[in-house]
């Protein structure tokens, strides 16, 4: 049987909204759930909602967060030519063309 705690990190791994709400302590409405589902099978995405709704922080803040810690590589910062698996490092992959 596996431990609460790797049960824990399972869903974390697999859903954006539970580890944004566990790891980050933020409530997760309707809003943010859903913006965190869409987050997770897009690469792009545009989401309307009024002001101080939370928009950059689910999408922005949280979604870039969750795939650098979980698809490490996977996602290339616009613009920078340089992945999630050498950010941090200071040093800079040279981006695919």
């Amino acid at each position: 049987m596996c431990p609460p705690a790797k049960h824990e990190e399972l869903a974390c791994a697999m859903y954006l909204g539970v580890w944004a709400q566990r790891r980050r302590g933020l409530a997760m409405s309707p809003l943010h759930r859903e913006g965190a589902e869409l987050a997770m099978s897009r690469r792009r995405l545009a989401l309307v909602a009024p002001r101080e709704h939370g928009k950059s922080e689910t999408l922005s803040v949280n979604a870039t967060a969750w795939r650098c810690i979980y698809q490490p590589g996977d996602f290339e910062l616009p613009g920078r030519g340089v992945d999630c698996a050498g950010a941090g490092n200071g040093s800079a992959a040279p981006s695919p063309t």
